[in-house]
């Protein structure tokens, strides 16, 4: 990559709306690199722009944060979630019956 020190600060480029077909050009890329590109296009049976347009998705896609869960998404997780709180608390009131019903009539509880 060139030197950006002796230049001033860039301002953010502002959303450029093209249409399909449009010209691109990229400067500063180094020609080992613009041979590398078009011989990895060339490997996957693709276009220049459309192996460049991939690994350029690919990369935003990587760079985003992940997405929130939606609100459905959260309430079916809180939906399980008492679902199991439900199925414990059951369990643990049945529990006490079950042990009675295995202790011997003249036995005290401890």
């Amino acid at each position: 990559m060139g030197k950006k020190d002796d230049k001033a600060p860039r301002a953010r480029p502002q959303t450029v709306k093209t249409e399909q077909g449009d010209r691109w050009t990229v400067r500063g890329v180094p020609a080992r690199l613009q041979k590398a590109a078009a011989e990895a296009a060339w490997a996957a049976d693709l276009t220049m722009g459309a192996w460049l347009s991939q690994l350029v998705e690919q990369a935003v896609a990587d760079s985003l944060p992940p997405s929130e869960p939606s609100v459905i998404e959260r309430f079916a997780a809180i939906e399980r979630r008492l679902d199991k709180l439900e199925r414990a608390v059951s369990a643990e009131r049945a529990e006490p019956s079950k042990r009675a019903a295995k202790r011997p009539e003249n036995t005290l509880p401890s």
